[in-house]
Formats: C-alpha cells, structure tokens, sequence
C-alpha cells in the first residue's frame, strides 16, 4: 500500500478563503457539537507538507483522534489514488504546452521547465507540465522531513489506532481531468522560481506553526474568481458531508487549514448547519513523530 500511496501528495493544496477577516483563536484544532450529536467530533487544519517543524502536535489532538471511532480526511487515499492512477500513468497525449498559452508567456516558462524537466520545452506537453506543478512543492525536500504529508501522517496513526478510515471528498471535486488536458492552463506557477516557491512555503510554515488562521485568510486573497469559487464550492460539500457523518458516529476531521476560516469557510458553514464549533486551547507539545505524553519536550 505504501508504494501506492506515493503519488498521493499531489492531491492536495493548501487552499485559502474569500471573505473578509475576522478574528481567531491561535489553534487550528475544534470542537463540533450539539444540533442532536450525541457525541462530539473534532476538526484539525492540515498543511499538505513533509516540514517537520509543522508535526508538533499536542496530545490534546492525539487524545482526541485516538478516542475518536472515525477519521476523517479530504480524500481517501487509497481510492483517490485507484482513480489518478490511470491518468498520472497512462500515455501523455495531451496537446504540448506550448500551444496553450501566449508565445510571450511560454518564452518565460521555457527555460524554467527546461531546466527542471530536463529535456526541450517545446516537446513538454500538458499533462507533464500539469503533475510538475503538482509535486514540486515536494522536490526541495529538508533532510530531516517528515516520511509523508500531514494528511498521510495522520492517517496511518489513525490505521494503527483501528479507527473507520473516510474520505470527505471526491477526486472530482479536487481536479477535472478533462480540463486539465484541455482547458485553460495557469501558468502562472511555472513562472515561480525555485527560490520564490522555497520563500512561499517557509512563509505559510512560519504562518503555520503560529496557528494564525487570519493570516491564511490573508494569503489566500490573491486567488483568482475560479479559484475562489472552487474553494467555497469545496467548502459547503465538504461542511455538508461532515455533518452526515458526524452524525453516524464520533468523526476526527482533517482538512487544509485554508479551508476553514471566512464566511464562507467550514468553520462557519458548519455554525450555519446549526453545530456549536469551539476552538480547542492547550494541551502540551509533543516532538514531531511522538504520540505519547512520555515523550513530551
């Protein structure tokens, strides 16, 4: 299984929030009750990355998973990895890159890819291009990261908990295959440096391990109508299959930490449906990796 899991990390993305800022708690760990569960559950803000310096939890967090009956993340990762599989694997017949945008743009982008692709730009196609983007926030990897992102991480103590494994979303809801082969191609990530991108994510890990839900709000105010509305998309079905299965049974909730502040973010969404969401303070760190209150620093 764990060789099947390795394409996983492209999955995800650290999505952000629309609406204007409001004031939050400096943790990314809540409590979700009333509207008749008779049991709480709980939701944590995930960042998709291996930094280690982001894996210092609290055993609050641990105690809450572990006396949890489900986890719950994004996607499952087994089955979301069966759907991407034949696409990340099957022949690139997508047109090449170079058709897709403005010869102006793509004189950019070409030494970039050149240089991390390894061979001629304009024999680069979409799809290619596409799955670069996807994984390149894992290729400047730290000697000392984390064997997997958050999300996996978390899924596995969950697995060796013999917690009821669930996925929240489907792959669809994240990506439409169709368009990436043959709809509007962003490009704006390929004209990124590796030295921007490093900068990029030291600054949401900085902002990360303060717990500083405002400040994603913040970063996140850049994105593009689509990708706004993607998001909030993204958001109401994920509050609404939150609320189903909070409802079966005691639900440990992982999701992009930028998925939940905003008027239109989860958080809020979920107080519409009628729940109380309370922030859950405290607790004592443990070292990355460490999931027993004996081995706190």
């Amino acid at each position: 299984m764990r060789t099947r899991l390795l394409l996983f990390p492209l999955l995800f993305l650290l999505a952000g929030s629309v609406s204007g800022q409001q004031k939050y708690p400096p943790t990314f760990l809540w409590r979700i009750s009333g509207n008749g569960l008779q049991h709480p559950s709980y939701l944590w803000g995930t960042i998709h990355l291996q930094d280690r310096r982001v894996f210092r939890f609290t055993d609050s967090l641990y105690y809450l998973l572990d006396h949890s009956n489900a986890f719950a993340m994004e996607l499952d990762p087994e089955r979301a990895t069966e759907d991407l599989l034949p696409f990340v694997m099957g022949k690139d017949t997508s047109a090449f890159l170079y058709t897709a945008m403005p010869d102006s743009v793509f004189l950019r982008v070409a030494p970039l890819l050149e240089r991390a692709l390894k061979k001629p730009a304009r024999s680069i196609r979409r799809k290619e291009a596409w799955l670069y983007l996807q994984l390149r926030p894992y290729r400047g990897r730290r000697r000392d990261d984390m064997p997997q992102p958050m999300d996996l991480y978390l899924y596995e103590h969950a697995r060796t908990q013999k917690k009821k494994l669930l996925g929240i979303e489907d792959l669809s809801d994240q990506f439409d295959l169709a368009e990436i082969l043959t709809g509007p191609f962003d490009a704006r990530g390929l004209l990124q440096t590796d030295t921007e991108v490093q900068r990029q994510t030291e600054e949401m890990v900085q902002i990360y391990m303060k717990q500083d839900l405002a400040a994603i709000e913040r970063m996140s105010m850049s994105d593009s109508v689509y990708e706004n509305r993607t998001l909030v998309r993204r958001n109401r079905k994920m509050a609404l299959r939150m609320d189903s299965l909070a409802r079966l049974q005691p639900t440990f909730f992982a999701i992009g930490a930028g998925h939940l502040p905003g008027v239109e973010g989860v958080l809020a969404l979920l107080r519409r449906r009628g729940f109380s969401v309370t922030p859950v303070l405290g607790g004592r760190l443990l070292l990355p990796g460490v999931a027993k209150a004996d081995d706190l620093q």
